[in-house]
């Protein structure tokens, strides 16, 4: 739906207002009262229907004088324009919808209707109801001093009421909840729906106790019954009868209204039969004016009806002079009485927050000591430095979590160290075992495997290994004859220092395993040990084989 038009005859202090809302964007701006809010008010009128006699406020009768209502022109989603019109004094203040052409005065009559409320939102409205619109597409000061004035959780309900298609059954359902617990059991109700029926069931409970012989209430209720059941069969005598005489009443009744049409089409036969034919534009005149009258019909009916009941009222008002003098000491009783209602709500809500506050202190009273109460915390006395002292504590307390989470993480490195190590060592003592194969079952260490007894012959040792590694990868990164070259004379020193720096990570894991510097450490030292001498086996191997090849 696309806003054209808006034609105010008669709303607040609006009266024979035109104003065009077709551009792309529409900006209404003015001074305070100039009625941007009452052409507001007008336009929901339209879409929604009036508002209540008691909401003067925003069924904004008009002070100026015109006809309390108007029209609003639009186009809907197929490029079709209409013209919607509400009246308060015509069918109701019911919406009646014309489509009209091109030319913007020319109604076309036969697409005039008056469709229901719920026809007229599902068709141009998209489904919106009134509060929908309200709360998501039109929000106005009034929705914007609500969302103000609601708290927390309120505010959550308003939004999510305002969203997800429009929140009905939500609200219905906690409305219906609330009001079942409320039937059920309301605090600090008068009227309790389980105390109603407690006080029934004892009021029955008293009743048997009083009827201590029920031997005469018995037989007179056997005689009525017996009395019954004779009128029940004389019934079931007469049913036939009077079944078939209902058969045939309502036959009668089913072809009355043919009975009825049949006499009437007689009559008019009988009027007509010396009239000339009757020519397609005067039937088509004819239909008109019957259609006129019919709707003058029904705005004479509703003019009567609205003149009575405005007589009735105008009887039935009586004037208290004396009151309408205090008009201004009832206003600001009135408000008074607001204002009151929301301390009293402040009350409420305080009561309840210092219930929870009072429940909360138990709680944390029972968790200090079970015979503690507020008097005993109100005697306790601690000093700044016992603050000091706690505060310490838990400092401490938290640095000693944190080492600990260190060392953990330590240990469990030097665990995964371990195990890595452990697996080399295996593969290693395997290629070890296949060399020895490789040499003829003579060992590949010979009498080279000595332990340095200090850590500068272990660091000796240890570079000794690295040289004899990184020859060995040159050497075999070279080419084969000068790999053969080199390795004539490479292959002992390679051999002893493999062999020497595997003595030395020997030496290096016994020492810290016996010395206790590092006692997590020691099995991964001495793996590491382990692996540099098969390592260094290996490199030996690879040199012997090497020469036996070249001999």
């Amino acid at each position: 739906m696309k806003l054209l038009e808006v034609r105010v005859d008669g709303f607040g202090q609006l009266q024979g207002l035109r104003c065009r809302l077709d551009g792309p964007s529409v900006v209404l701006f003015g001074m305070n009262e100039a009625g941007k809010s009452t052409l507001f008010g007008f336009i929901r009128t339209i879409l929604f229907g009036f508002a209540r006699r008691n909401q003067p406020a925003e069924r904004q009768e008009p002070v100026n004088g015109g006809n309390h209502g108007g029209q609003l022109v639009f186009q809907d989603t197929e490029g079709y324009t209409f013209i919607a019109e509400r009246y308060a004094h015509v069918n109701g203040g019911r919406l009646k919808l014309r489509r009209i052409s091109q030319e913007e005065h020319d109604l076309s009559s036969d697409e005039e209707s008056w469709p229901t409320q719920e026809e007229w939102e599902q068709r141009f409205l998209g489904g919106t109801s009134e509060q929908l619109f309200r709360e998501l597409y039109a929000i106005t000061l009034t929705e914007l001093q609500q969302v103000g004035a609601l708290s927390h959780e309120e505010l959550g309900r308003y939004l999510y009421h305002a969203g997800w298609e429009n929140g009905k059954a939500i609200a219905a359902a906690e409305k219906k909840l609330q009001l079942e617990m409320e039937q059920l059991f309301k605090p600090r109700g008068a009227n309790q729906q389980i105390n109603k029926q407690l006080k029934t069931l004892e009021k029955t409970e008293q009743e048997l106790r009083e009827q201590v012989d029920a031997i005469q209430a018995y037989n007179g209720l056997q005689q009525e019954l017996e009395r019954l059941d004779r009128e029940l069969e004389r019934l079931e005598e007469e049913q036939p009868h009077r079944q078939s005489a209902l058969q045939l009443a309502g036959k009668a009744q089913a072809i009355r209204p043919l009975w009825l049409r049949q006499l009437e089409l007689g009559r008019e036969r009988e009027g007509i039969a010396d009239a000339q034919r009757i020519t397609a534009e005067a039937e088509h005149s004819w239909n008109e004016l019957r259609k006129e009258q019919r709707s003058r019909a029904q705005e004479q009916e509703q003019v009567e009806q609205e003149q009575q009941l405005v007589a009735h009222k105008r009887q039935s008002i009586q004037v208290d002079i004396e009151l309408l003098a205090r008009k201004e000491e009832a206003e600001a009783l009135l408000l008074e009485s607001e204002r009151m209602q929301l301390l009293r709500e402040e009350r409420i809500t305080l009561a309840a927050e210092l219930q929870s506050d009072a429940e909360a202190l138990t709680r944390l009273l029972g968790r200090i000591a079970p015979n503690w109460g507020e008097q005993e915390l109100l005697n306790l006395q601690l000093t700044v430095a016992d603050r000091e002292y706690v505060r310490g504590q838990r400092q401490l307390e938290a640095e000693a979590g944190r080492s600990s989470e260190r060392l953990n993480a330590d240990l469990q490195g030097v665990i995964q160290q371990e195990r890595e190590a452990a697996q080399q060592l295996a593969e290693a003592e395997a290629e070890l075992a296949r060399a020895e194969v490789a040499a003829g079952g003579r060992s590949v260490l010979g009498s080279a495997a000595f332990l340095p007894q200090t850590s500068d012959a272990m660091r000796a040792a240890w570079n000794s290994c690295d040289a004899a590694l990184r020859e060995w990868e040159l050497e075999r990164l070279q080419a084969p004859a000068a790999r053969e070259e080199a390795g004539q004379g490479s292959a002992g020193p390679l051999w002893i220092g493999a062999a020497l720096a595997g003595g030395a990570a020997v030496a290096l894991g016994a020492a810290s395993l016996s010395g206790g510097a590092f006692p997590g450490a020691a099995g991964a030292a001495a793996a590491l040990g382990a692996l540099a001498l098969a390592l260094a086996a290996l490199a030996a191997a690879r040199g012997r084989s090497a020469a036996a090849r070249r001999r």
